[in-house]
């Protein structure tokens, strides 16, 4: 769609783009980060977001080694994608991580997985969702209270502490309709070898 905002890069750790199309984001030293985020500024509590990706997971340590994030002001929720499980968190007022939910997910191969964000419009208020392999396998109702003043969607390793290795073959989010995808594409190489 011509009217999505582009994905941008955060923090400077590696990218890499496999023969085979995929991206490989390997966080492997304390003070990495490496991540995509976009729709910045432009989500709000009123908004449906779908943010949804093909994945495989190799390791992720302390946590925020291999994410997906949706956040708007007031609410920031997250999956937190290991090996073995996958992990539905929110971030409270304290900036410490909520748990929500767990899945318990065999991530070591290539899997289908989405975060849901619901309307505040809709009837129960805003409500987050795990899907794999497009089943809906948690659902839980946010508490809100993050400090966070700007929606966006991202995925990645963010947390400089954190270590995580994964491999994705495709993101997309749908914001209300309008859907837009990573791009990992072979004219990206060049783009992602300069960075």
């Amino acid at each position: 769609d011509q009217d999505a905002p582009p994905w941008m890069q955060m923090g400077g750790g590696a990218a890499l783009l496999l023969s085979e199309g995929r991206l490989l984001m390997n966080d492997n030293r304390a003070d990495d980060r490496i991540g995509y985020q976009t729709l910045v500024g432009r989500i709000e509590a009123s908004h449906r977001v779908r943010l949804s990706a093909r994945v495989q997971v190799y390791s992720n340590f302390d946590g925020r080694g291999v994410i997906m994030e949706i956040s708007r002001p007031g609410l920031q929720v997250a999956l937190h994608l290991f090996t073995d499980r996958v992990d539905m968190v929110e971030r409270d007022e304290n900036g410490r991580w909520r748990w929500l939910a767990t899945v318990t997910a065999d991530m070591t191969s290539m899997r289908d997985i989405a975060l849901e964000k619901s309307s505040s419009e809709e009837p129960g208020g805003e409500v987050v969702r795990l899907l794999l392999d497009d089943v809906v396998r948690a659902e839980a109702a946010p508490h809100g209270g993050s400090l966070l003043e700007v929606g966006r969607v991202v995925v990645g390793s963010l947390s400089g502490p954190s270590f995580g290795a994964s491999v994705w073959d495709w993101i997309q989010y749908d914001l209300d309709g309008l859907r837009a995808a990573l791009p990992v594409e072979e004219p990206s190489v060049g783009a992602l070898k300069a960075r």
